[in-house]
């Protein structure tokens, strides 16, 4: 911790859960403060699909729920999807919304042209066939624009990736047509099929100078060199399975969230009630040297993360009110910690 007076508000036999705030644990150091996000509660909280009518709520669940979160370039924009396709747009200077459409088709991939304010959806695992759709913020205005491959890509658009059906990062130029293959974890663990989902690689995430790429498989996050494949470094989270990675702008930090599922509770009084685990939460990680930054147990499932390019947010799709084991709000973090000292303990909530 930076300061002895981030104590102060704790009490005997308090709790992680109990306390609502983060764990710094020993391997936090006073230079990582104004690196790593304030996890102890959210600045913004949104919810980008929520019906108008409550009623509604329990009927309309698919198209409430968030799925896609990314960041354009520039950090100005930050588009969110839902499982029923729809598309919202906040801007990050004050978090108010600026778009919203809802294409047709089933679209299933959020993806920003690079270098433009351009937010295309897409098919990209070529499941429904459905063309992609690209929507110019600026303009307010669908656009027509050259297909954007890959689920993923580096923040120039140099590499594209596909992933999710198996041990293994594909490099593509053109959907669904894999330009290399690069193997994910050691061979020693390649036992079962290589389309085995327990097997796959969950989430890609790139630095800014695009000389790092991250991907999680499993218990571990896997740092490798994008240009040749080669492994830079493994961050082992000490789970069963992640489900989300997010890397800081410079590459020296990782976010990870635990992979969920529809329907999961969300701490369990009993960590091993429907597969969790004690360590089994929202986490900062220091790449350098793979030791834990931060731990933090928030109370809700998070689903999806996304680091700003800019380096000042870390977004995260969390449970709602509404459905609490599916993702309905976005929760966004701060990055870095404040000098001051802490208010009483409260539970995450929208500044």
């Amino acid at each position: 911790m930076t300061d002895a007076r981030w104590l102060r508000h704790l009490s005997v036999d308090q709790t992680l859960g109990s306390s609502s705030r983060a764990a710094t644990t020993g391997h936090f150091r006073p230079e990582d403060a104004r690196h790593v996000p304030d996890l102890r509660r959210p600045a913004v909280t949104l919810t980008p699909f929520l019906p108008e009518d409550e009623e509604e709520a329990d009927e309309l669940w698919e198209e409430s729920v968030t799925e896609g979160l990314v960041f354009s370039d520039d950090s100005r924009y930050l588009a969110v999807t839902s499982e029923g396709g729809e598309l919202v747009v906040y801007e990050t200077t004050g978090w108010t919304e600026c778009a919203r459409a809802h294409p047709e088709g089933e679209l299933d991939n959020a993806m920003w042209v690079p270098g433009e304010h351009v937010i295309v959806l897409s098919d990209a695992y070529g499941i429904s066939g459905a063309s992609q759709w690209a929507y110019d913020v600026d303009a307010g205005a669908v656009v027509d624009v050259p297909v954007e491959a890959g689920h993923a890509r580096s923040h120039t658009g140099r590499y594209r990736v596909e992933y999710g059906s198996g041990p293994r990062v594909d490099f593509v130029s053109t959907p669904r047509v894999p330009d290399r293959a690069v193997p994910v974890g050691p061979d020693d663990e390649l036992r079962l099929s290589v389309d085995d989902v327990r097997l796959s690689v969950d989430d890609v995430a790139f630095d800014v100078a695009e000389s790092r790429m991250v991907a999680c498989r499993g218990p571990n996050v896997y740092v490798m060199d994008p240009a040749t494949g080669d492994l830079l470094g493994t961050v082992t989270a000490g789970v069963r399975r992640l489900g989300s990675v997010a890397v800081s702008p410079d590459g020296a930090y990782l976010a990870t969230a635990p992979h969920t599922t529809y329907g999961m509770t969300p701490w369990p009084p009993d960590p091993e009630v429907e597969g969790r685990e004690a360590g089994d939460e929202p986490s900062i990680w220091r790449v350098a040297d793979g030791e834990p930054v931060l731990h933090c147990r928030i109370g809700l499932n998070v689903e999806a993360l996304a680091w700003s390019p800019d380096g000042r947010w870390l977004a995260a799709n969390v449970d709602g009110e509404y459905h609490p084991s599916d993702p309905m709000q976005i929760y966004v973090f701060p990055i870095g910690f404040s000098d001051g000292v802490p208010d009483t303990p409260s539970s995450p909530g929208s500044a």
